[in-house]
């Protein structure tokens, strides 16, 4: 499987939003998982429950996808962290036996 390396080109910008909800997490996050600008989506114990990696071109794509997530219901905050380089960057999969849902 051949995984495509976005970071190659000056045009998109990888970011992640940390993403604050007085809701379902799992209800925003199947939500934001169907925009296509969307990589991946995780839900995690920290302070903002949902975290959204996305691939946007240029930083007006950043902004408008950040206008977005704040008009989903139950969004009270995102926070976006631009990736400036990325240092590593590996696809190892999912674990043997497990099931994506």
């Amino acid at each position: 499987m051949g995984v495509l390396n976005t970071l190659a080109s000056e045009t998109t910008i990888n970011a992640q939003l940390h993403i604050g909800l007085d809701r379902d997490p799992e209800a925003v996050a199947r939500e934001m998982a169907q925009w296509p600008e969307v990589t991946w989506v995780a839900l995690t114990a920290g302070p903002r429950p949902l975290l959204v990696e996305v691939v946007c071109v240029g930083r007006s794509g950043v902004v408008d996808l950040v206008r977005r997530a704040h008009q989903v219901d139950g969004v009270t905050s995102v926070q976006s962290v631009v990736y400036l380089k990325v240092l590593k960057t590996m696809y190892a999969g999912p674990p043997p036996g497990s099931v994506l849902t």
